[in-house]
């Protein structure tokens, strides 16, 4: 304080960037404006400054009165929250759209199944034929991605050991990478397991190991995973104030490469945001693994600095003792002759269920319209063994449609399938009694092994 008393306002204070304030407060007697300090410690601080002229009686100009306030916080709260904005406006809209483009990649990948089970293995049409399979489900993982970095996509969930995966991540990025990444693992003995998705967590991991050795390209470097177990005690004092109270595993990514720029930084969680070259990235990696972490309840913070490396903190909760395992079922299961009521507004994806159902040795009746399929339930309710619904349909939706079924046969077994499955409808599904939700598009593999399921569930009962 005794450092700054007779000195000039614009001697304690780097106006650089706003060379014309003094002239400006002169003139209109006062200025405001936002200006980045840099504190003697060197540390970068955003101000609120407002100076107002102070006049005597008579008008004459005799000091500026300089008020700077700290809004440091304050910005990083705002943009932190423009940046949600960005990320839900922009799952709002890949939510509209997965719905309908997901019953497209249905029709194909279902009528390509049953193609190539026409034709012998070695006649040349099965080549065209994997091309055009491929296609299709590299579609459905890229509608999978956007629909994960705007947290739409539910995870499977089950009780997993990260080590493992881990290893697996590791093997996988050091067959993809330069030989001059090296990659090192610090997993210490008794860690317990997350409540986790298997295929997510390995998507994050290849995607920040991916990023890592992308920024070692040139010089090459070291990445290095390690786990450690935290507890979370009060949310005030969370290590990155998102995490309710409780037990996490901590991953750490971090690599020695060239770091990024704090404008870069503000950024890399946007989706089709990217720094690499046209055809090189599709900008979509960070924002998957943003999504994915907090669709897992978990959160995640970034250090960089340029030449400095970065680092990347995932928490994921550890898995309760009450939390159940993924039942795993047989890949292919046969029906026994059993009647189902499939019922969906697109008419190509009933005619293919029909096709499917058969091969799969059931009996199938499809409808296009919910009123239709509402009409013969009631007429015969016990000459079903099963229903499939899509969830979303006009006039009379697969929610509604599921309710009146099971009004009328409250055993039924019934399985509803949508190509945009939001958290609030897998709520509301169960709520209403539905044994199963089945994504689109899924294999005949996924059909058979969720009616499998299903049936044999109601056998029990």
């Amino acid at each position: 304080m005794e450092a700054a008393v007779g000195r000039q306002v614009d001697g304690l204070i780097d106006l650089s960037s706003a060379p014309r304030a003094t002239s400006v407060v002169l003139s209109d007697g006062r200025w405001d404006a936002e200006l980045v300090q840099v504190t003697r410690s060197g540390r970068e601080l955003v101000v609120d400054a407002r100076w107002t002229l102070v006049s005597s009686a008579d008008g004459e100009a005799q000091a500026i009165l300089a008020i700077h306030s700290d809004i440091t916080e304050n910005k990083k709260l705002v943009e932190q929250f423009l940046q949600t904005q960005r990320l839900e406006s922009l799952g709002t809209l890949a939510g509209g759209i997965a719905h309908d483009f997901n019953n497209i990649l249905a029709a194909i990948i279902g009528n390509v199944a049953l193609a190539e089970g026409e034709v012998a293995q070695d006649h040349p049409v099965q080549t065209y034929l994997t091309e055009v399979r491929e296609a299709g489900q590299r579609a459905a993982e890229l509608v999978r991605q956007i629909l994960s970095f705007s947290r739409r996509q539910q995870p499977r969930r089950v009780s997993l050991p990260l080590t493992p995966v881990l290893e697996e991540a590791a093997r996988m990025l050091r067959a993809a990478v330069s030989p001059r990444v090296q990659i090192q693992l610090r997993t210490p003995p008794d860690l317990p397991p997350v409540w986790a998705d298997s295929t997510q967590v390995l998507q994050v991991l290849m995607n920040l190991g991916t990023n890592a050795a992308g920024a070692m390209a040139e010089n090459g470097g070291t990445l290095t995973f390690s786990l450690e177990k935290i507890k979370v005690e009060s949310s005030k004092f969370c290590p990155v104030g998102e995490l309710k109270p409780g037990e996490y595993v901590r991953i750490s990514a971090e690599d020695t490469g060239v770091g990024m720029e704090p404008g870069i930084l503000r950024h890399i969680f946007e989706p089709f945001f990217t720094t690499k070259g046209p055809g090189r990235g599709t900008g979509l990696g960070l924002s998957v693994v943003h999504g994915i972490v907090k669709s897992h309840d978990g959160a995640l913070e970034v250090e960089s600095q340029p030449k400095n490396g970065t680092r990347f903190r995932i928490y994921l909760p550890v898995a309760g003792q009450a939390q159940a395992q993924e039942v795993i079922l047989p890949s292919t299961v046969q029906g026994d002759g059993e009647l189902i009521l499939y019922v969906d507004d697109e008419l190509p994806l009933t005619l293919l269920a029909a096709q499917l159902l058969q091969r799969l040795n059931y009996r199938a009746v499809t409808y296009g319209q919910a009123e239709a399929a509402l009409e013969d339930f009631r007429a015969r309710p016990k000459a079903f063994a099963a229903v499939i619904t899509d969830f979303s349909m006009p006039q009379m939706n697969g929610a509604e449609l599921a309710r009146r079924i099971l009004a009328i046969h409250p055993t039924i077994p019934i399985i509803m399938t949508s190509g945009y499955v939001r958290p609030e409808d897998t709520l509301a599904a169960r709520l209403l009694g539905v044994r199963a939700l089945l994504p689109k598009p899924s294999s005949p593999e996924d059909l058979a092994r969720t009616l499998h399921q299903v049936l044999q569930a109601s056998d029990k009962n």
